[in-house]
């Protein structure tokens, strides 16, 4: 006899296992596509945003040559430009160190395209924000691993 179960009524339980199988499944896609969306919502919100709250073109005399000359030429590549160290720079100062998004001051910040070269985005200031590292994450798909790898260290 042992544990009880009749032959017959074993395909019924197979068969519920499964469904639950299936439902969980369901459940859980439903889920990640929801959050997806959300978090998509979130950046799109975000890179508007930031568009909208673009600093002025300002005067900051130790890069007055630069864009003059030099930032023209390289205003409108689908790459990175050979100027990006100044370039940055620029932004940095552009937005006085602090984050577009949190608005900490941040003197090791990355920076952003708003809209990301492989999407036809350019190198022109006016597409190009200063990001603190943890809002720079959040703006990729690609670095959220990393962040939550960073958290889970810091915690250990």
């Amino acid at each position: 006899m042992g544990i009880g179960l009749n032959i017959n009524e074993f395909p019924d339980i197979m068969i519920f296992i499964f469904l639950c199988w299936v439902i969980f499944l369901i459940i859980k896609f439903l889920w990640d596509l929801l959050f997806w969306s959300l978090k998509e919502e979130k950046r799109q919100k975000t890179k508007f945003e930031l568009y909208d709250n673009h600093p002025k073109d300002r005067i900051i005399p130790e890069f007055e040559f630069w864009k003059k000359n030099v930032e023209p030429l390289h205003r409108n590549d689908y790459f990175i430009p050979p100027d990006w160290g100044i370039r940055r720079k620029y932004v940095a100062n552009l937005y006085n160190f602090k984050c577009a998004i949190c608005r900490k001051k941040v003197l090791l910040g990355h920076t952003h395209h708003i809209n990301p070269l492989e999407n036809g985005g350019t190198s022109a200031i006016s597409n190009l924000v200063y990001l603190c590292r943890s809002c720079h994450e959040d703006q990729h798909e690609h670095l959220e691993q990393r962040k939550k790898q960073r958290i889970n260290a810091a915690k250990n």
